[in-house]
């Protein structure tokens, strides 16, 4: 009857991007339907904020890493999977809420990719960026080291991005990795009208908060406004993680909600609640 559950199957190229995050984080992106993007600072991955160039000048390889530190931004996503004869949804990995999802007491995320571009349509078209699928391989920075001393930065950036930025070493394959990857000072871009749908963690305890957010969102002109089918929560299964649907308790906590809710359930009644 509603949403995405009821209307697709898996496939590997549906074009869904999953966001792993905190509960906290969760309630700021749903509040301002924006992500943040990632500094190199930042990422797990030591190799990808230390870019190891044997055999080049010291002070030119200092020149390169200064220039991803200080100008380059990533937005970090996993994706469908096969396993066996069937394609997984990619909210469907134990180890990415352990890591990523707060240990199951976050979210995740499932993002529609091309509404997401056209949403951010602007900012893109004026800065360098990329969008593609993590390449995992068995020795990462291979074949640059001779090409440094000739380019700028940000030339050598722009030339041998898809190297340094869409390869990663063998051991991270697990997470299944599809990045944006730009050059500019950006901080957030829009997941407006873009979010598909919500899964919760297992150890998620805060609907309360969620319902809260839910009914501010009436308030906020433009922005989605998610039903409480757009939301499932987690469950542990045969080792791996299944979903049950949480629309039930989602509509309890905004009925409970009273006064403050009274704007949203009328807009729930119009959509056939």
């Amino acid at each position: 009857m509603y949403g995405y559950w009821n209307t697709r199957l898996p496939s590997l190229g549906d074009g869904l991007l999953y966001h792993f995050t905190s509960s906290s984080s969760l309630f700021k992106i749903l509040e301002s339907m924006s992500l943040k993007l990632s500094s190199f600072e930042n990422l797990n991955d030591l190799n990808e904020k230390e870019v190891n160039l044997y055999g080049v000048d010291f002070l030119k390889s200092a020149e390169v890493e200064e220039f991803i530190l200080g100008r380059c931004r990533l937005l970090s996503f996993s994706r469908n999977f096969p396993n066996s004869k069937s394609v997984e949804l990619g909210y469907r990995k134990p180890r990415m809420w352990a890591q990523y999802g707060d240990n199951h007491a976050g979210a995740c995320i499932a993002i529609n990719e091309s509404k997401f571009v056209k949403e951010n349509k602007e900012i893109l078209s004026s800065c360098f960026n990329k969008i593609r699928n993590v390449k995992y391989v068995n020795w990462a920075y291979s074949d640059l080291n001779n090409s440094l001393v000739e380019l700028p930065a940000h030339e050598f950036v722009v030339k041998y991005f898809n190297k340094l930025f869409f390869e990663k070493y063998k051991d991270w394959r697990h997470e299944d990795e599809r990045r944006l990857f730009l050059i500019g000072e950006v901080d957030f871009l829009s997941i407006n009208n873009c979010v598909e749908f919500v899964v919760l963690g297992s150890k998620f305890s805060s609907e309360n908060e969620i319902c809260r957010v839910l009914e501010d969102s009436i308030s906020r002109a433009g922005k989605q406004i998610l039903i409480p089918h757009d939301f499932r929560k987690a469950s542990n299964s045969g080792g791996g993680i299944n979903s049950i649907d949480w629309a039930h308790r989602i509509l309890e906590e905004v009925e409970k909600r009273k006064m403050n809710s009274i704007s949203y359930l009328k807009y729930l009644n119009s959509n056939g609640y």
